[in-house]
């Protein structure tokens, strides 16, 4: 009796998440977005240092699929400001990109800034314009 109630409630169990589950497949050469959730900031491509965790994009990318470990681990090709990251995803870290969709044609595609690393690795960055800036009188001292 008890085995057969454990067997329902599994049965039931399986049901329920197969439900809201969807099969998604990768081939190798696909490009995919990655989910920054458990990536350290300084990888998830991160403008400034200070930003909080959730004003962080979900999703990075677009990467290609190099290889197909198995039918749960992709491996993909990471950029070098993220070498030291493991390369190898489970596929629930993982949404196929979408190029630009055509009810989006007249949508201008952003181009990705390029890091510019300096001799010691660390990124260097260039100022565009000044904000505000501050001048100093000196008084005379009486």
């Amino acid at each position: 009796m008890a085995l057969d109630n454990l067997q329902k409630a599994q049965a039931r169990q399986k049901n329920y998440c197969d439900k809201k589950r969807s099969l998604v497949e990768f081939k190798e050469g696909d490009y995919v977005m990655l989910a920054t959730r458990n990536i350290p900031l300084k990888h998830a491509q991160v403008k400034n240092k200070n930003e909080k965790a959730k004003l962080v994009p979900r999703f990075i990318g677009p990467f290609k699929i190099q290889e197909v470990v198995n039918a749960n681990a992709m491996r993909l090709k990471l950029p070098r400001s993220m070498s030291r990251l493991h390369d190898v995803f489970n596929v629930d870290r993982l949404k196929h990109h979408v190029q630009n969709p055509e009810r989006f044609q007249g949508r201008p595609i952003p181009k990705a800034t390029p890091i510019i690393l300096d001799d010691a690795g660390s990124k260097l960055h260039i100022v565009e314009a000044l904000l505000k800036q501050r001048q100093f009188i000196e008084r005379k001292s009486t």
